[in-house]
């Protein structure tokens, strides 16, 4: 069905048409001319007011609800064209037929059945020509006291014919596509998918059967490359660029089932672009070669890195495994709730290639893109990684959150909505998950301090969420998907009238009397919570037995990620936390000027902050502890101090844009090229962590100017204060090759309960000027090199927690790379290991190996390079049984060493026996 009614497609064909918006107007019935009239005269004692009834009709057999069965006839005077009835329904209920014809000859139209109190009961779209109506009231149990009746003006006669053939056609075209749908030739994908159903194909070259959108007119040309055609959008000018076709128009598609999209496109040049999937809400940004992928101007630094990534002078296919949404967005992306979004099983979606200025990405040919296919994906539970979890030991986690994309399920209006029930849109996330071959859930349930999704119980205390109730079915859901669940916060104190997050906003060290925001963000800057405070600490700990406590016994909690955004949860110099401060550590009580103006104090009062963060941070892994969750024991608090989408970047004065490569010269060069780079700061990639420049950025305090305090906004992380805890770890922010080539900056986060890293994608928010709506894309390398971060930190610090901050619907490019690496890292123990030096005959090969209490050894195998390797040779630890971890296939029956190929970024773990 269409996600609009007849009715509002009448009204779309009549503007369509440059005739009025007037559908239909009102028959006023009189007494004269119903018969016999007396026990119907309270239908009709109302028709000047309309559809604002007064009810004060007096009593009759109509609103009585007594002496049915009753009927009577309305003469209209002349054959009128009927579109609607209405009735105002009271108490009770019966059946009441209207029809429409002559007498002795009458032709049922509707059926009312009284179902409903003090409402208007509308039955549209009758589309009926009469003269007479007949209506009869079956029973004595329903009263009515209204009922109104319309017909079509001459140009609503217009708009309902045309709404009449154009639903014709459309009927035949489903009629058609579901025909169609039974003959869908099976064929090869090109992918790891093998052989599935064609729905649609585009070769860009050459199509004129679908429709084709793009911006400017006339910018894309076809080129030969590679021996094949394909569309290119040149990177030259500064502005935006697209183009877009829909995809399955004119074929059979359906909601909630799962598709595969695919995109081939050359990679023989550095080339940086996005691919939209209106389909499902997806947006993915992909990068080849030298290409940047991230954008360069934009309002956060997106830590530009360009690698001489070598180019495989062949066609690419990125694949997107997705679920269709119930609606779509057209060329436009809506940020959030929309009305104009609209399904219809024959109207295909748009996929839109698409890249920004050429400003923004100085080494990029632009798109090039040769064939887009949609197949249908019968049975995606099929393609699911089988995962091998370490039997009797430790597991690890994968897992990510997303920043921008639940706008599409949330409102309240399900006609506003992209999918109808938001259930079903993590449902769909967890068979992502499931294809992917990640093993833990999460989710914000506070976003920027706003409750997300659970049941607050005290509307006082947080303003609650408009979907109280989701939470507990997603739990549900995600055990059922045999996921782990690991809650996400943003913490700011509560928001409802009663709540704390407003009594924390002066808290700042020096606060002039305009100023008392630490940063200049200001929308962010209306919730803080001070963690000092144990009413915060009471809260946070209600807060986990309402969205933890509740659940437990429904799904496997790992523990809690808890991320403060900007200002959430600051360094707070108030009155009453300056008492706390003096009166814990003996010193006399002071106020903030005292404090600003004294180093030594001001230093000592940063070592008893951070202390109480720690505190906090514990006293929360108590609480979970006392509640019995866990998995695999303890259970785990991530603290996040990174308050930002991109990680932090290195500040040096008057180049607040390093560009770290591995080809200095060219980007100098390019620096050269345009006014705007003169704030580049050009980095070697191996100066990074010889000078540990990166850990020095994540564990300072943030740069702060003007009378803004950036640093107590988001103090840093500090992950020295916490190598003797249990429990609770400071996450390690990452994303390109330069955060995480240092082991020592990894080893830094490393505590007992091991290593947690989170890879932050950049939003790229709005950089496309909303030519294509609101724009959000996370962007990745093009094949095996799409895993090179999560291999390097393997390799170099070997995390039990791997975790994506994601800007938009989480999805994955190259899905074969992921999940080879994914089955294989999760294979792995959460146990320590240690690198074994020259086990392997190449250089950037890194081999650790995990030894266990009766369990064997595991081996995990890096290649840390850009080229693929052949016959790596691996000096096991020991000589044993040895068989692939991720898939139990023998390697060898008595081995000491093993030969394997490995392609750029593959990890690959083994078990000796």
């Amino acid at each position: 069905m269409l996600k609009f009614s007849a009715f509002a497609a009448m009204v779309t064909v009549a503007n369509a048409q440059g005739v009025s918006n007037v559908i239909d107007t009102q028959i006023v019935i009189t007494p004269e001319m119903v018969s016999p009239g007396k026990q119907a005269s309270g239908l009709f004692d109302e028709q000047g007011i309309g559809e604002n009834p007064f009810m004060l009709a007096a009593k009759t057999e109509w609103n009585s609800g007594t002496k049915a069965p009753q009927e009577f006839i309305v003469d209209l005077g002349s054959e009128r064209h009927i579109s609607r009835i209405m009735f105002w329904d009271l108490n009770g209920r019966a059946d009441v037929i209207v029809s429409a014809g002559t007498p002795g000859n009458w032709s049922e139209m509707l059926t009312e059945d009284g179902v409903g109190y003090k409402t208007w009961k509308p039955h549209e779209d009758l589309d009926t020509k009469t003269r007479y109506l007949h209506v009869k009231k079956l029973s004595d149990g329903g009263a009515f006291s209204e009922m109104l009746v319309y017909e079509y003006t001459p140009e609503g006669a217009i708009a309902i014919s045309a709404a009449k053939q154009e639903a014709a056609e459309r009927e035949a075209m489903i009629s058609t596509a579901l025909a169609e749908k039974d003959k869908r030739p099976s064929v090869d994908t090109g992918t790891l998918f093998g052989e599935l159903p064609l729905v649609d194909e585009i070769v860009t070259a050459t199509d004129s059967n679908h429709t084709f959108k793009e911006l400017p007119e006339g910018i894309s040309v076809v080129e030969s490359i590679l021996g094949e055609k394909a569309r290119v959008l040149p990177n030259v000018g500064d502005g935006v660029k697209y183009f877009a076709y829909k995809i399955g128009e004119g074929k059979y598609l359906e909601p909630g089932k799962a598709y595969l999209l695919t995109v081939e496109f050359p990679d023989d040049k550095p080339r940086s672009f996005h691919i939209a999937n209106r389909g499902a809400d997806m947006t993915r940004g992909i990068q080849t070669g030298q290409a940047l992928g991230d954008t360069i101007f934009t309002y956060t630094s997106t830590n530009l890195e360009s690698l001489n990534v070598p180019l495989s002078q062949e066609y690419m296919t990125f694949q997107q495994l997705f679920w269709l949404n119930d609606t779509f967005d057209g060329i436009k992306q809506a940020r959030g709730a929309s009305e104009d979004r609209t399904f219809s099983p024959v109207g295909g979606f748009f996929v839109v290639i698409g890249q920004p200025g050429a400003k923004q990405a100085p080494l990029s040919a632009g798109a090039a893109i040769s064939k887009i296919r949609l197949f249908e994906v019968p049975d995606p539970d099929a393609f699911a990684v089988n995962l091998r979890l370490p039997e009797g030991l430790p597991q690890r986690h994968l897992f990510y959150r997303e920043e921008m994309a639940d706008g599409v399920i949330n409102s309240k209006e399900q006609a506003e909505r992209s999918v109808d029930n938001p259930a079903d849109w993590y449902e769909y996330h967890m068979r992502l998950m499931n294809f992917l071959g990640m093993n833990t859930f999460s989710k914000d349930l506070l976003e920027f301090g706003s409750v997300q999704h659970w049941d607050v119980e005290n509307p006082s205390w947080y303003v609650p969420h408009k979907f109280p109730h989701l939470w507990d079915e997603i739990v549900t859901t995600a055990n059922e998907h045999n996921l782990n669940v690991l809650p996400y916060y943003e913490y700011g104190g509560s928001t409802g009238k009663q709540g704390m997050a407003k009594h924390a906003l002066e808290n700042k060290l020096v606060m002039p009397l305009k100023n008392k925001n630490y940063t200049h963000v200001k929308w962010v800057e209306n919730k803080r919570a001070d963690l000092t405070d144990p009413a915060v600490l009471k809260e946070f700990k209600h807060m986990l037995d309402l969205t933890i406590g509740k659940h437990k016994d429904k799904a496997e909690f790992v523990g809690v990620w808890l991320r403060p955004r900007v200002s959430q949860m600051p360094m707070s110099f108030s009155d009453a936390t300056l008492e706390r401060f003096t009166s814990q550590t003996g010193r006399d009580p002071m106020v903030r000027k005292d404090l600003a103006e004294d180093p030594e104090a001001l230093d000592a009062y940063y070592t008893w902050w951070f202390g109480k963060r720690k505190e906090f941070l514990t006293a929360l892994q108590g609480h979970l502890k006392e509640m019995g969750v866990g998995v695999d024991g303890d259970p785990t608090v991530l603290f996040m101090a990174v308050p930002s989408e991109p990680v932090p970047t290195f500040r040096i004065k008057g180049q607040n844009r390093p560009v770290v490569t591995d080809d200095v010269a060219l980007w100098e060069d390019v620096a050269t090229r345009h006014e705007d780079y003169d704030t580049f700061r050009v980095i070697d990639v191996e100066e990074v962590p010889q000078s540990q420049m990166y850990l020095e950025a994540i564990i300072n305090p943030y740069k702060t100017w003007g009378s803004w305090e950036w640093h107590h906004g988001a103090p840093q992380s500090d992950p020295q204060n916490y190598k003797d805890v249990e429990g609770v770890m400071m996450v390690y922010p990452y994303n390109r090759k330069f955060t995480v080539n240092d082991p020592d900056a990894l080893d830094y986060f490393r505590n007992d309960s091991g290593l947690a890293m989170v890879r932050h994608f950049p939003l790229n928010e709005n950089t496309l000027d909303h030519v294509t709506g609101y724009f959000v894309a996370d962007f990745e390398r093009a094949g095996p090199y799409q895993m090179l971060p999560e291999a390097l930190a393997v390799a170099n610090g070997d995390p039990w927690y791997l975790g994506y901050t994601a800007g938009h619907t989480f999805n994955r490019a190259f899905p074969e790379y992921a999940r080879r690496f994914n089955a294989n890292y999760l294979a792995l123990p959460a146990l320590p290991s240690e690198v074994v030096d020259d086990a392997a005959s190449e250089d950037d090969v890194v081999v650790r190996k995990i030894e266990t209490d009766g369990k064997g050894t595991y081996v995990a195998i890096v290649n840390t390079g850009l080229e693929p390797l052949k016959d790596v040779k691996v000096k096991l630890p020991e000589t044993g049984y040895v068989v692939a971890a991720a898939t139990g296939n023998v390697v060898s029956q008595n081995a000491s060493s093993i030969t394997l190929d490995l392609d750029p970024a593959e990890l690959k773990s083994i078990h000796i026996q």
